[in-house]
């Protein structure tokens, strides 16, 4: 989003960012037990997006914002480019930060909703609107500051921060993002919990968020890599899962998509099947994957452990596509139990995918 003929940034300039570690509040409270340092940020649902900002004397401006796996997502965001004006402090002089966070879609209680984020489609006259029609409320939610000055500075004109610990990166984030102005309507900065994770919990079953990410005081920032040093803690359950195929619809989905099913790695990364997902849709939802499947739709299965009462009516796919489901467990044999459709990971690959804990 470049305003005053300044060149665009790319989604190639930005780093990708530092993931999280599944575990349990056993883990942690270990940890503390033994003398580290923990603050608690709230999981939100969306999508993980770094931004990078710069700024010029002669008022340029550009914003990029990209998705975990390097995709454009500026244009979702409506005036992406007013987070070049809530730079201040040293991010202010020297033109730019690039910056960590989520973008979240908030329902009409002000929370996020990730099946909401997924039915968003770009309007005509430039705003966001969900598969009803309804105009959506957007929010960059930031949690992190890798670098001061622009993803594309000199090594003169930036200062990384990926080795300052944590702690003090959240204070610098205070310092150098103002959101008193109009950007406070695309992006917000929430507090870090700094008691115990039990208070963390409770207020993220609270505000009906997805759960608790941990992070130690002390850790450094690893692009691209799955660091110990953050645990992500699901307050309720959620599971990747890659599409493989779907089964024809009966009585009321008849000629249309009565459930998907899914499959998710082992440990070898082969994939196994993870069995059926058939409620959570929309008629139109429906229709809608029904078209994008079709497109990859192939003669035979990808896995070979589909049971037999399952592909009598299915039709494959390729499996290159991920999605999310809410689940209340697995079977015995490993599978999907009672789960529901949230809607498709376009930020993830299928080689993303794993059992979560």
């Amino acid at each position: 989003a470049p305003t005053n003929d300044a060149e665009p940034l790319s989604v190639a300039d930005l780093p990708s960012p530092m993931l999280a570690t599944a575990g349990t509040p056993a883990d942690v409270r270990r940890s503390v037990d033994d003398g580290e340092d923990w603050s608690f940020e709230m999981k939100w649902d969306g999508y993980r997006v770094i931004a990078g900002i710069r700024t010029d004397a002669g008022g340029g401006r550009s914003v990029v914002l990209a998705s975990r796996n390097g995709n454009d997502l500026t244009d979702l965001l409506p005036r992406a480019e007013l987070l070049a004006d809530a730079m201040a402090g040293d991010a202010a002089e020297l033109g730019g930060a690039v910056l960590d966070g989520e973008l979240v879609a908030l329902d009409g209680r002000g929370r996020p909703d990730f099946g909401l984020l997924q039915a968003l489609v770009k309007g005509d006259d430039g705003t966001v609107r969900d598969d009803e029609g309804n105009e959506a409320e957007l929010r960059y939610i930031v949690f992190d500051v890798l670098q001061l000055g622009p993803p594309d500075a000199p090594d003169k004109g930036r200062t990384s921060l990926l080795r300052t610990p944590y702690s003090r990166r959240r204070e610098i984030l205070g310092d150098v993002l103002d959101l008193s102005g109009d950007a406070g309507d695309i992006a917000a900065l929430p507090p870090v919990h700094t008691g115990s994770l039990a208070q963390a919990e409770k207020a993220s079953r609270e505000l009906d968020l997805e759960g608790v990410v941990a992070k130690r005081s002390d850790s450094t920032y690893l692009p691209a890599k799955r660091g110990s040093a953050w645990v992500k803690l699901k307050t309720q359950r959620h599971q990747e899962v890659v599409i493989i195929g779907a089964r024809e619809g009966r009585g009321d989905r008849a000629g249309g998509i009565g459930s998907l099913l899914v499959a998710v790695p082992g440990d070898d990364g082969e994939l196994r099947y993870a069995g059926r997902v058939g409620t959570g849709f929309s008629a139109k939802q429906l229709e809608k994957i029904r078209s994008r499947l079709r497109r990859i739709e192939r003669k035979t299965p990808p896995v070979d452990d589909v049971p037999e009462s399952d592909q009598s009516d299915a039709w494959w796919v390729t499996p290159k596509l991920v999605g999310e489901v809410s689940l209340t467990g697995r079977t015995r044999e490993g599978r999907l139990r009672h789960a529901v459709w949230r809607g498709w990971r376009e930020d993830k690959e299928p080689s993303d995918v794993a059992w979560e804990q």
